[in-house]
Formats: C-alpha cells, structure tokens, sequence
C-alpha cells in the first residue's frame, strides 16, 4: 500500500503583472496558510519521505514550508515538467522519482493536479483550491503500477476547513 499526497500552492500573488508567472511569490495569506498546512501535514502524515515540486516560486514556497515542517526533512526534489504539467506528466515524474517511498507528495498546480487525482479515481470531481491537500490510497507495491483501478482518494483537506482563520 502506498500513499500520495497532491497538495496545490497557497494563493500566490499577482500584484506584480510584468511578473514571469513561474517568479510569481506566495501573497500574505499564502504566507500565512502555507505554514499552518505544513504543520497540520506533518502531525498527519510524519511518514512522508520525499516531495516533487513544481519549480515554480509559489509551489517551491509550498514545498518548503512542508519540508521545514518536518524534523527528519523529507527529500525535496524540484521537477520542471511539473510546471503547469498534464495528468500524464504527474504520473511520469512520480514514477521516475518514487522509487520504494511508501509516502509521497507532489505540489503543483491546476490544472493539472486536478485532471490527475481524477484520472486516480474516476468518482473524484472536486475542485482543488489553494493549499488544499488531497489524499489518495494506492493498493499498489510499486509507484510503476500507480493507475485508476488501484487507487482511490481518501480525503480532500481544505485550510479553511482546517483553520478557523485561513
């Protein structure tokens, strides 16, 4: 059995237009949620080994947030075809890195993140808003054999579900 964690960036900012979209930083609430998530990751998930993320400033932000979160430091690994990347680039990346990890992430964006979890398990059509965490049960023993009719999502975790005050 293995377990993936998708997790989409905090709200990033657009108060710098002439920005190149993968420099675009966190703004204060995703500042301040990104954190909060990361702890409530951490107490959730403590056997959480490696994280792929989107080079992206505010998925790397993310990332960085849930690795400092956790003592034993999980391995980041920064992954460009993550960037705004398809179901089928998600799979490829997870496959090419997992290797025997039991427990792992990917911090991304949407689209794609959303066409992925769905592609999982075909009864998942939630939209994945920022910061959100979703969970998703693998009946595999190998990430080669991650596909829809092994795995299924768990739970969706919103921070304003979580916090009282996102």
């Amino acid at each position: 059995m293995k377990q993936l964690l998708i997790l989409r960036h905090a709200k990033s900012s657009w108060s710098h237009p002439g920005l190149p979209d993968i420099e675009r930083p966190l703004n204060k609430r995703g500042e301040r949620v990104a954190p909060l998530m990361a702890g409530w990751i951490y107490q959730q998930f403590p056997q959480l080994s490696l994280i792929l993320s989107s080079p992206a400033n505010r998925a790397l932000t993310t990332a960085h947030s849930v690795m400092n979160a956790y003592s034993h430091r999980p391995k980041l690994e920064v992954e460009h075809s993550l960037f705004h990347a398809s179901a089928h680039q998600i799979l490829q990346v997870i496959i090419d890195y997992a290797e025997t990890q039991d427990c792992i992430m990917t911090v991304g964006h949407n689209p794609g993140l959303e066409s992925f979890v769905s592609s999982l398990d075909a009864d998942f059509c939630d939209p994945i808003p920022t910061a959100a965490l979703v969970v998703i049960d693998c009946d595999i023993s190998d990430w080669s054999e991650l596909k829809q009719s092994e795995c299924q999502v768990h739970s969706l975790y919103l921070p304003r579900q979580l916090f009282s005050k996102p």
